[in-house]
């Protein structure tokens, strides 16, 4: 519930954020910030991905067999190979910028690439700490930094972009203005961390001699971790780089590519990403739980905690899938107000929404897995999906356009989804399928079509914004109603046990 509230709030910030960017930059400019945010992804997810995960796993580990000298040692070793690896990617990507931006197909993202490398050595800072926390159970540093990271992300941001404005710079460079924001804002996320947790770290001689094969065992859990990110984040630069081409090949021109992106990645994205917010801290929470259970051998509760959280997450997912599908064309007007960029989005939300619930289903079975110790299946899944979604951009552009990549999107998830629930039914040899999805589909058909029939019924009495407010209303009531009938929300009761 703490990475829940905090996630939401830091997606409201990123909304206020990018709403007036996407105003000032336009979709030429929010084109050469997108391409620079989707390489640093990758940056993010070799620097700050599977170290925390890894490192959670361990110190849960270690915690539940009474070691707390040991976790404390994962630590240290693990922070001081950190400013190592931090400082490599930061310069190899600060180095590298003109290059990269040229194989990506958009050289004016050069100095969006610069400006967000220094972004990169602060995540990396950042991970052993919240890898740490996490272990203990402890979301707060975690919550609290993601904070003060989206609101200087979202002050520095802006103020730099206005700065540009009145010096009259060009697009590419004010798109690096904000960028530099974002790097700002890492700077001081990290430094909340390091405040948030002073003191609670004890330096113990116990295993002072046992650095290298600590760093090395916790690198090694951390490996198949990072690839299964790795792995998604370069599938995305990958589908960017053929995405702009097989666009370029045609007709598109390279600055109307980029304005297509620039429209995708600004409007689309971030209402896909939107329920994420809910999804993720589910898995980041049952993670060291879940771990901790295996190490106990207490297979029973570790069975009705994966269902729960898999029955949870299968009714937020099928809700929010069919809503944004439904309602895509009255939430983005709700949120942007240029209208021809609205009607651009609209058919492309439509359809990428439909990914969001496999996206949560594979989410949490992840999570199981790599609690039991299966922690190159979700990597497996993960490249078969990235595999299908390059096929799809490679020979489907031509016939789909600038829908290929949302449709490569929920080709991904869905053959991940797939892959990772077959190999939990496996796990617990018992089918998951059924199980987890007859009553939280009937919650989200119900929750829709109350929202269907209320906007019927208000009809053209409301403005528009009102009628859709109402209408999302309506959907929240019904679905809170179903839980509630359907038992599932006993379910939510057994994972906070």
């Amino acid at each position: 519930m703490l990475l829940t509230v905090s996630g939401l709030l830091v997606k409201l910030l990123g909304m206020i954020y990018k709403l007036p960017l996407a105003n000032m930059l336009l979709d030429e400019g929010m084109g050469y910030f997108n391409t620079a945010y989707t390489v640093f992804t990758l940056f993010f997810v070799l620097a700050g991905s599977g170290i925390p995960t890894a490192l959670s796993l361990l110190v849960a580990k270690d915690l539940a067999c009474q070691d707390r000298a040991l976790a404390e040692a994962r630590f240290y070793a693990m922070r001081r190979f950190s400013w190592l690896m931090g400082g490599a990617l930061f310069g190899f990507l600060f180095l590298f910028s003109l290059p990269i931006a040229c194989l990506v197909g958009s050289r004016g993202a050069f100095y969006s690439l610069l400006a967000i490398s220094p972004a990169v050595l602060f995540v990396t800072l950042s991970a052993p700490i919240r890898g740490y926390a996490q272990g203990q159970g402890n979301m707060l540093p975690t919550a609290i930094s993601s904070l003060v990271e989206a609101i200087f992300k979202l002050v520095l941001g802006l103020l730099f972009v206005v700065l540009a404005e009145k010096l009259s710079l060009s697009l590419p460079v004010k798109s690096a203005m904000a960028l530099l924001g974002l790097s700002g804002a890492a700077a001081l996320s990290y430094g909340s961390l390091c405040l948030l947790t002073r003191g609670s770290f004890q330096k113990n001689g116990r295993y002072g001699k046992e650095k290298g094969p600590l760093l090395n065992a916790t690198l090694k859990a951390s490996l198949p971790v990072t690839a299964s990110s790795v792995c998604l984040s370069l599938s995305s630069a990958l589908d960017l780089i053929l995405l702009m081409r097989m666009l370029e090949s045609i007709g598109y021109s390279e600055a109307l590519a980029n304005a297509a992106w620039g429209n995708y990645s600004a409007l689309v994205l971030p209402l896909f990403h939107m329920p994420q917010v809910v999804l993720t801290p589910i898995a980041s929470a049952l993670l060291p739980k879940l771990r901790a259970l295996t190490a106990e051998q207490n297979e029973r509760q570790g069975r009705s905690l994966t269902e729960g959280a898999l029955t949870v997450t299968a009714v937020l997912s099928a809700t929010a899938s069919l809503g944004l599908s439904l309602f895509s064309r009255d939430i983005l007007a709700l949120l942007f107000h240029n209208t021809d960029a609205v009607a651009h989005a609209a058919p492309h939300l439509s359809l990428l929404a439909v990914a969001v619930f496999p996206f949560g289903i594979m989410t949490v079975a992840t999570a199981v897995l790599q609690a039991h110790g299966k922690l190159w299946l979700p990597v497996i899944s993960l490249g078969a999906g990235a595999t299908v979604k390059l096929l799809a951009t490679l020979f489907l552009t031509g016939s789909l356009g600038e829908s290929v990549s949302a449709f490569g999107t929920l080709l991904l998830y869905t053959v991940a989804a797939a892959i990772d629930l077959a190999a939990l039914s496996g796990l617990f040899r018992r089918s998951l399928l059924i199980k987890i999805t007859l009553k939280p589909f009937l919650v989200a058909f119900l929750s829709v079509m109350a929202a269907l029939f209320v906007r019927a019924l208000v009809g053209g009495s409301l403005p528009e914004s009102i009628r859709t407010l109402v209408s999302i209303t309506a959907a929240l009531v019904t679905a809170a109603l179903g839980c509630l009938l359907t038992g599932v929300f006993g379910k939510v009761r057994a994972c906070a046990d």
